[in-house]
């Protein structure tokens, strides 16, 4: 496997596909299929990207920022647009100030916004830069990757919420995640080893970089009866309903190297 390679991710011992379609809660589920089906109705909604990892630490700097600062007075304003390159943040910040009808108090939080938003932005192109660079690089056992949703660029990642099933965490598909989306792919089993090439059809695990709670998750299938016995709540959540899926569960994250 290499940088930029579309997968299918499929659990073992099922015929099931992990797959996306949006829908309010941002979750990925698992669609079961008919044993006699050997291809998914929804093939698009299932196909992920290996990305490099992003670097997050401007856009974790700015939801920092935007907590703390209420720079628009509790208004709940649209943020401003990104500032463009040499446009005084003095004056930006000015002309926000007055046109939002905000406390002259705020001036300098307002700055620090636009500071952030720019600062984001340059993060953003470097991340780019970076997934082109490293395009075509091959992928090992003990690599840092990200799961990009092919249709719509969303991103997998592990959250603190916790899941349908309760004792594991919730994974979401954010637009543009966080460094909760960096995952390790490790060997299902150890006959493999850390640095060995990954193969179409490997068994792996993907597991979460960035500890929750002193803890490591990787993705898991659950094993909740209600959702496998309702295939309509899967069917409305990858919006599409197709005799071929049968049922479903969710993707979450469990605690250490469980698949």
């Amino acid at each position: 496997l290499r940088f930029g390679d579309s997968i299918y991710l499929l659990p073992e011992g099922h015929n099931a596909i992990m797959a996306f379609a949006g829908g309010e809660d941002s979750r990925a589920w698992v669609e079961t299929l008919d044993r006699e089906v050997g291809m998914p109705p929804n093939l698009r909604d299932c196909q992920w990207r290996l990305q490099p990892p992003r670097q997050y630490e401007e856009s974790k700097k700015l939801q920092k920022t935007l907590k703390s600062s209420e720079w628009d007075d509790g208004k709940k304003l649209p943020l401003p647009a990104v500032p463009r390159p040499g446009e005084n943040l003095d004056v930006l910040a000015g002309e926000i100030v007055k046109q939002n009808k905000l406390n002259p108090l705020k001036m300098d939080a307002v700055r620090d916004v636009l500071i952030g938003l720019r600062m984001k932005r340059e993060e953003q192109d470097g991340n780019k830069v970076e997934e082109e660079r490293q395009r075509g690089t091959e992928i090992r056992f003990g690599s840092a990757i990200i799961l990009v949703h092919e249709s719509t660029g969303n991103v997998i990642t592990v959250t603190k919420q916790r899941a349908l099933e309760n004792t594991a965490k919730k994974i979401e598909v954010t637009p543009e995640g966080n460094a909760c989306s960096i995952l390790i792919i490790k060997p299902a089993f150890k006959t493999y080893a850390e640095g060995t090439t990954i193969t179409s059809g490997d068994l792996v695990t993907f597991q979460s970089k960035k500890t929750i709670a002193a803890s490591h998750y990787s993705l898991h299938m659950s094993n909740l009866e209600d959702l496998q016995n309702d295939r309509h709540k899967v069917a409305r959540a990858l919006k599409v309903d197709h005799p071929y899926i049968e049922g479903g569960q969710e993707i979450n994250g469990v605690s250490g190297d469980a698949r």
